[in-house]
């Protein structure tokens, strides 16, 4: 039978962690005296966290009131200092503990007149009733008490004068979550702040960017806690959270279908990161000081260029019917996407010349994007003319409508790629694994194989120029960029 894993492992960093009461733990292999490997360090690993949990759950009794909801992430947000107001939960505990161990060794508890809702008496933390430092806690301890258990909504100004607004701010915000209320002011929660952000951006990106931006970002909106404070984001909060980054990555080369892919990992984190800083551009937060660490790293390899051969082309290009052939031609002779192919104008049009003329879809709003002009193969322009629509969009279906639709409608992207939809239709019936947008790189590949034409792959894609020259002194020659298309087109058997 096998053993169950009552943490989970972290490959990268050779380590356990278990989320516990709104807390994480984290135990290295190397700290359990074990080989740092996950099958030598597991059955240590379990032990080490059953001794945890004993220890965390005696604390939680010794405390004799049942925690409040989220009570333990308050107790978070207060953080654990040596200050008398740093962890007010943390200092209830050890004061019942010290009366357990009085009542156990007989001696009775000193009276006190302070009770909290529910009638717990305020233990002594000195044998002398009369010492004026036991006196001044006392009356602190009561006045928190009444904060945290009671109707008092804020802290009294004999308390907070002693202490740094940040932290009668953290421990205000723990009380309410403390007494089950939202932990922030209004327009100050996490899920608010989240939401602003993404309506900000929302119109300045794509559909499918934006909703992605708001896929990512909903993780770390559930890390933190969606009615959490803004002031909750700090470098602790940034680094437990690149943990967990790490963790789901650890899931996925477990076999688990819910982890993540390092490249998905890397850019949740980015997206996180962004967040941060525009709060912080907002005066919400003061900015983490590990925010740009180089630290965060999440073992990124390079991903493998996947192309299409000269016959799989002819072959798929082929069977395909009249508008998808046209797609598929445009992507091999342009270096197009579904959008591009979708968002071709009239006006880009050089019908006289066999020409296209534009910037790339996706990247057209950034600066320093090149407008190419491509000399059309004979078969993409013959097309082109037989399925010119005569509007302002070239290509539209017979509704009316353009192939790739994107919009936000209730919150949610619905997309219609009518493209994509054909092309995995004709896959199915060839039985052809490859994808689509290979066929960009595929050209791209292709181009940068020759010793010549192969210094105009970043402009046959659209990209905005890397060096000082090519931005601002010398422009491609057109005549030779004419000859580059043109031979790229022989390779793939539709130029003679």
């Amino acid at each position: 039978m096998p053993v169950p894993e009552l943490m989970t492992w972290i490959p990268v960093q050779r380590r356990w962690t278990k989320m516990y009461c709104g807390r994480r733990y984290y135990v290295s292999a190397r700290q359990l005296g074990t080989l740092e490997t996950k099958e030598a360090s597991l059955a240590a690993a379990n032990q080490w966290w059953r001794d945890k949990q004993s220890e965390l759950d005696y604390a939680y009794r010794a405390s004799a009131r049942k925690p409040a909801p989220m009570e333990d992430l308050a107790a978070a947000n207060m953080g654990v200092s040596p200050d008398l107001f740093g962890n007010v939960r943390l200092m209830l505990e050890q004061a019942l503990l010290a009366e357990e161990g009085q009542r156990k060794a007989g001696k009775p508890a000193p009276p006190s007149n302070e009770t909290a809702d529910e009638d717990i008496p305020i233990p002594s933390l000195t044998p002398a009733d009369t010492d004026p430092e036991l006196i001044r806690r006392r009356e602190v301890m009561a006045l928190l008490e009444k904060l945290l258990f009671g109707d008092a909504a804020s802290l009294p100004p004999v308390v907070a004068e002693q202490l740094p607004p940040a932290r009668v701010q953290q421990i205000e915000s723990a009380a309410r979550v403390i007494r089950g209320e939202s932990s922030a002011a209004p327009g100050r929660t996490v899920q608010e702040q989240a939401d602003a952000w993404l309506k900000k951006n929302n119109g300045r990106v794509t559909p499918v960017h934006w909703n992605n931006l708001r896929h990512c970002l909903n993780h770390f909106v559930a890390f933190l806690g969606e009615s959490a404070d803004v002031a909750i984001v700090s470098g602790e909060q940034l680094d437990g959270f690149h943990f967990f980054c790490l963790s789901k990555i650890g899931e996925k080369a477990a076999g688990n279908k819910a982890g993540w892919s390092e490249r998905y990992a890397k850019e949740v984190f980015a997206i996180a990161r962004s967040w941060v800083r525009w709060l912080w551009g907002k005066g919400l937060i003061e900015l983490p000081r590990n925010l740009d660490s180089r630290e965060w790293g999440f073992g990124l390899t390079a991903a493998k260029i996947v192309t299409w051969s000269a016959e799989e082309v002819q072959h798929v290009i082929g069977e395909a019917p009249g508008k998808l052939k046209l797609a598929l031609l445009l992507m091999l002779n342009c270096g197009m996407t579904q959008k591009d192919v979708s968002d071709l104008k009239d006006d880009e049009m050089r019908w006289h010349e066999g020409r296209i003329e534009r910037q790339r879809s996706k990247t057209r709003r950034r600066k320093g994007t090149p407008t190419v002009c491509y000399k059309l193969w004979p078969e993409t322009f013959a097309l082109l003319k037989q399925y010119r629509s005569g509007q302002e969009n070239v290509l539209l279906t017979k509704s009316g409508k353009t192939y790739l639709r994107q919009a936000h409608e209730g919150g949610k992207l619905v997309s219609r790629d009518i493209i994509a939809g054909s092309f995995r239709q004709l896959c199915k019936r060839l039985g052809f694994k490859k994808q689509m947008k290979q066929l960009r790189k595929t050209s791209a590949t292709m181009l940068e194989s020759h010793p010549v034409y192969g210094r105009f792959t970043s402009f046959f894609l659209g990209h905005a120029p890397a060096s000082l020259k090519d931005r601002h002194y010398a422009r491609p020659d057109q005549a030779l960029f004419d000859e580059a298309v043109n031979w790229l087109g022989q390779q793939f058997g539709f130029v003679g």
